[in-house]
């Protein structure tokens, strides 16, 4: 592998060509206040009996071993989540008290955490859900597997298109501005060959993917909380800088102004997004999962608790267009909206701290990072992904020399 190489080095962003572990050794002891990363999710296929080998050999001090195969889109990088020896040198260069956030996919959540867990952080209480109900469902009926495996010929026909979305994990129906109006157009489908296949229509292996965990650790504290955020200036969460923004419209609410809910609310550990195709003014998209919650959470009006006067959970959408375009009309496959990474930065950091992103991708959270006058230090191994930071670490700093 290349030795490590500086790309470049600002007064609020430092980004590294190499390899995640190599880079950080060279990093000195206790110097960063937070960690956000997004690391590989591992979803290649795992046989219980290779996920027991995997843990035993991490367990037995093989802390760098990953094996071998290839997961999403084919990419070896994703075979498995990482493996210990990357967070132990996350937690080395981790002030006391500094806090870890980590992606990770449903199904590998818990490897991802005993991986970190192994390192010796702990996982907090916190669990942060993203909400973005727009993925799409890769499972199949099973009544068409059947069939397919028996060599059963199915009849053709049509479908109406509202049990077609139900069966496929989708919304059957659009938002309007006069609200919900389910759709009326029908669809390809077929029947099933035999009673044995019908007996299992409608019937799948997986559910439709609508979140992704974010796992909050912390590196163990030096003493008390006070102790150490007053010695080491990390530790807690900065509720105040990510609390939840009170909606246009709730001014009128709240029995508990005066009270701190002004400000808006405590964050909570579930982070809702708008659909990728929702835009800024018209109503939702089919598909985005936030006029369904606000469906069947009523119309709350007048008086009453603070449920009334703000929403109860943090607002991020998905990763815009203008988000995904790249330097040479390259891409990344897995990039984070600007408006998530910036409340998670919020939360673990302040201006004038550092915050550590060993797997940079595209680079959003630099960016932000820019934005919000934290300095960031950025990893990334692959050759096409350096100059997508460069640019977003320039445009970031573009934008914050216009505003002085």
């Amino acid at each position: 592998m290349t030795p490590p190489r500086l790309a470049y080095r600002g007064d609020l962003a430092t980004v590294w060509h190499g390899g995640a572990i190599d880079v950080l050794a060279t990093l000195p002891d206790a110097s960063v206040h937070a960690a956000i990363v997004d690391p590989p999710y591992g979803l290649a296929k795992q046989s219980p009996k290779l996920v027991a080998d995997v843990l035993g050999r991490w367990a037995s001090g093989e802390r760098d071993y990953v094996p071998g195969g290839s997961g999403l889109n084919g990419a070896r990088w994703d075979r498995f989540v990482p493996p210990p020896a990357l967070w132990d040198q996350v937690l080395r260069v981790l002030k006391p008290g500094g806090h870890l956030l980590c992606f990770a996919a449903p199904r590998t959540q818990d490897l991802m955490g005993v991986s970190i867990r192994l390192a010796g952080f702990e996982i907090r209480d916190s669990l942060l859900a993203w909400v973005y109900g727009s993925g799409m469902p890769k499972a199949r009926d099973l009544s068409k597997l059947i069939d397919r495996e028996e060599g059963a010929v199915r009849t053709a026909g049509t479908a109406d298109l509202l049990r077609a979305r139900r069966l496929g994990g989708q919304v059957g129906s659009y938002t309007t501005s006069s609200g919900w109006r389910a759709g009326g157009r029908h669809a390809d489908a077929s029947s099933p060959a035999s009673e044995r296949s019908a007996a299992w229509e409608g019937w799948a292996g997986a559910l439709k993917p609508a979140q992704e965990p974010v796992l909050l650790a912390r590196k163990p504290l030096d003493g008390t909380l006070a102790h150490n955020v007053v010695t080491h200036g990390a530790g807690a969460l900065h509720i105040d800088a990510a609390r939840v923004p009170r909606t246009a419209g709730d001014a009128e609410a709240s029995e508990y102004a005066g009270q701190g809910l002004e400000q808006g609310r405590w964050p909570p550990n579930l982070l809702v997004a708008h659909h990728p195709d929702c835009l800024p003014g018209d109503p939702c998209a089919p598909g985005c999962v936030l006029p369904e919650l606000q469906a069947q959470s009523g119309d709350l009006r007048g008086r009453g608790t603070g449920a009334r006067s703000f929403p109860v959970f943090h607002y991020a959408a998905k990763a815009s267009a203008a988000e995904r375009s790249t330097a040479g009309g390259g891409g990344h496959l897995t990039v984070k909206p600007m408006s998530l990474m910036a409340w998670l930065l919020d939360l673990v950091v302040a201006p004038g701290m550092v915050v550590l992103d060993p797997c940079a991708g595209s680079g959003t959270l630099a960016e932000v990072a820019v934005d919000a006058g934290v300095h960031s230090i950025s990893i990334e191994r692959d050759d096409a992904h350096i100059p997508l930071i460069l640019e977003r670490v320039a445009r970031a700093q573009a934008r914050r020399n216009a505003n002085g």
